[in-house]
This record gives C-alpha cells, structure tokens and sequence, in this order.
C-alpha cells in the first residue's frame, strides 16, 4: 500500500480470565469474579501490547477508552496521536460487549483497514453482532464491505481466550503483527473466516459442542491464520487402548504425572486405571497424580497456583494431546500449564498422544505453542515424537505459534 494499514483496536479485559483459573472459560461476570477473586487476572491486555510491540508502519485511528485499548497503546510505539478514543458505555461499571460493539461500530463509520480485537469465541461474536448491525447481513462479508470507502474493511483477531474455535483468529500475537505488516488489502484481499463458540455451561459439565454463528472477512494470509474447530470424530476404544499401553511404556512411577484436557488424553488414561489409580480424568480440566507411600493421588481439574504446589518439589512427566483442526499442544484450553512451570521441563519431559486421524487432518503437523512466554516457546521448539498407537510413533515439528 501507498499509505500505513489504518486500524481499529479493542481489547476485552476479561477475555481468558478463567483460563489459568480452571474454570473452563471466562464467560459471565460470576466466573469472572471468581477468578479475580483467586488471583488470576487476563493476559489480553499483554498479548495486545506484544502485538502492538511488532507493528512498525501501521497506524490505530480507532480504539477504546483505557483497558478497551487506548492504555495498551499509549504504551506502544505505534503512531495513534489523533487516534479517536471510543467512551466506555458505562463509566463506573464493567466492561461489556456493548464497549466492543461501540469501537466496531465507529471504526466501520470511519471505514479503517482493519479492525483488530484481542480476546477469544465471545469477543469475535460481538464483533459479528456490531458488523451484521451496520449492514443487515448475516454473514458479514457484504456488511464490511458496504462499510469501507474501498470495500477491504477486514478483522483480525489476537487470541486471549480459553479455547477458541473460530477462524478469525491470528496464531499468536507475533504472528498477528507480522500479519499486519505484510498484509496489503488490494493485493492480498480477504477470506471469510467462521465465526463459532460454546456454550460454557454446558463445556463444565462435560458436553462440549460448538455453533457457527456467522463468517467475519480476514486477511488471506492462511499460513498466519489459526484453524477453526467445530468439532472432530473422537479416538475409538481401540485407539484409547494402542495409546494406554505407549502411557504405560513412558510414565515413570517415580514422578508426578500432569494430564492436559480433551478426550485423547482422558480416554487413554482410563485404560491405565486399574494399574495406576487414575479414575476419571476431567474432560476439560489439567490433572495431575503424584506419587505417595502407597497408591498414587489424584487431583482433578486443577487452576495454575494449585498445579505448581503440587509438583513443586517433584519431577515431572507432561501428558497432552493437540487440538484437533488446529494442532495447538499449548495455549489453547491449557492455559493452567503457565511458562512458571513449563521453564522446569524439557521435552523429554512431554508425552504427546494423537490417533493417526488426528494427525492426518493437520497433515502430520506442525504443532504450535503458544505458552506467553517467547523463552518457553522457543525452548521447545524442534521435533517431537507424538504416540499414535501401540509401538507407533510419528516425528512431529514443534513451532511457536
């Protein structure tokens, strides 16, 4: 382009405030005090600031009050000196997806290049909400356009929710920034990205199933962009029982044991119950066993504090599986396994689990990390043997995200 990208930016202070907490999500003001009230706090307006760290020639036109984006970027090296700052629709109470909807509005009122959000599935909803009330339209596509002087108004989303299953979303704040840089909306054009989420009640108890609610324009720049989930087949009891015994070969009895979420991991440890007291895994949680006089001890879905005291003083073995469609092994739904922790390990300390079908639909890899911390990231990149079934084993590349 002949000119800097003119962006839009809203961030959501609460976005992924439950992830390290354990609780599964960060929808709904109750889950959110609880988590604040445990210590935990939201990493967006961070991983906006390390994205905002990575823009050299873009410019924000557009953005929200304080922790909706205007603090973040006055923090930032980013031209915004006559960036226009959009109220908080309720200046002494929370943040609201009615603040989110408001930047979205103004920005496709000034018709920006790019409208940038930081925050997870529920934040890209209220994207597509503001975007489908400007223009009637329910895949959004002809409502950015209709808005835009040039027809390219686009969105981009920087991931800080828990789990994020839409298709809006860059693969992590660096990836996002270079994105930008290189994106070039006349050349490069856009590409209709899904927009889905979950329903948080029904995921804590155990059913997890995700609902398309519309398409949102993003960059055509695929190999920048994160995979959407809306669902995969699962691992048949077959497969569970190939993937039990490559367990039992690697678990060392003398260490404690991290299980990561999904059904993968749940399923291969059930085989493993008789011999090893593992019992139910949480379908959604990080579990962890540790090694005692006796029979090992389980502690079910466990937050990020209650994680790092248990293994404090032990070694550990790191279970997981990557996420179906996506092939992130950190960073998404695992948000409880903080760099804290992850500094302690090397990848001989990780167990990876995947059924050949898994792997097939993210054709062989790479998997991505996405763990906060750049030092963590890079410590682990490389190749990695991912378990597929018994005395089957497939070299897998590790990326940061």
């Amino acid at each position: 382009m002949s000119r800097p990208l003119r962006l839009a930016l809203v961030i959501n202070p609460v976005a992924g405030i439950g992830g390290a907490a354990g609780l599964a999500g960060s929808d709904g003001a109750a889950i959110q005090y609880l988590a604040a009230a445990r210590g935990f706090r939201s990493q967006a307006a961070e991983r906006a600031r390390r994205f905002l760290a990575g823009l050299a020639a873009a410019r924000v036109v557009v953005t929200g009050a304080g922790e909706l984006g205007g603090a973040a970027l006055a923090t930032s090296p980013v031209s915004s000196a006559d960036a226009e700052v959009v109220a908080r629709q309720d200046p002494d109470g929370h943040t609201t997806s009615a603040d989110t909807r408001a930047v979205v509005e103004r920005a496709l009122e000034r018709a920006v290049d790019l409208i940038v959000f930081v925050g997870g599935d529920g934040t890209a909803r209220d994207v597509l909400d503001a975007v489908e009330a400007a223009g009637g339209t329910a895949a959004g596509l002809t409502t950015c356009a209709a808005a835009g002087a040039a027809g390219r108004t686009a969105v981009l989303g920087i991931p800080s929710g828990v789990k994020m299953h839409s298709a809006v979303f860059a693969r992590s704040p660096a990836t996002a920034a270079a994105l930008v840089e290189g994106w070039d909306p006349a050349g490069d054009g856009t590409r209709p990205g899904d927009v889905a989420d979950i329903d948080e009640a029904a995921r804590r108890a155990g059913t997890v199933s995700a609902r398309l609610y519309g398409v949102l324009p993003v960059p055509d720049r695929p190999l920048q962009l994160q995979g959407g989930k809306i669902g995969t087949a699962g691992p048949t009891a077959g497969s569970h029982w190939g993937l039990a015994r490559e367990l039992q070969l690697e678990l060392d009895p003398a260490k404690a044991w991290i299980f990561g979420p999904g059904s993968t991991v749940r399923g291969a440890a059930a085989e493993l119950d008789a011999d090893y007291g593992l019992g139910d895994l949480s379908l959604l949680g990080v579990d962890v066993s540790v090694p005692g006089a006796g029979r090992r001890r389980l502690w079910r879905d466990c937050d990020a504090r209650t994680l790092e005291r248990l293994v404090a003083e032990q070694a550990v073995q790191l279970v997981l599986s990557p996420i179906g469609g996506q092939g992130f092994l950190l960073g998404r739904g695992n948000q409880q396994l903080r760099p804290e922790l992850l500094e302690r390990l090397a990848p001989a300390d990780f167990i990876v689990i995947a059924t050949p079908a898994k792997l097939g639909e993210l054709r062989g890899g790479p998997l991505y990390i996405d763990s906060g911390s750049d030092r963590v990231d890079r410590r682990f990149a490389g190749y990695l043997r991912v378990h597929t079934g018994p005395h089957e084993t497939a070299m897998v590349r590790i990326m940061a995200a």
